[in-house]
């Protein structure tokens, strides 16, 4: 029986830009009203507070998403 190498997933870098735009389809698909930091992180494969590097807050997200 031969073992299985782990797959290993190549992850882009989480900046401000693909933060953003995962933010606008996200809201696009489900609407602005339930866009939560916490969806977002979840879309991005990354923890919730992962997120406050890109950006420091909701509100700021919002008006980056403008």
């Amino acid at each position: 029986m031969s073992k299985r190498e782990p797959e290993t997933r190549v992850r882009e870098p989480l900046d401000q830009e693909r933060v953003l735009e995962t933010a606008v389809a996200l809201a696009r698909r489900e609407g602005i009203e339930s866009l939560s930091m916490r969806k977002l992180a979840q879309e991005l494969g990354v923890g919730a507070m992962t997120l406050y590097h890109s950006v420091p807050n909701k509100e700021r997200l919002l008006d980056g998403m403008e």
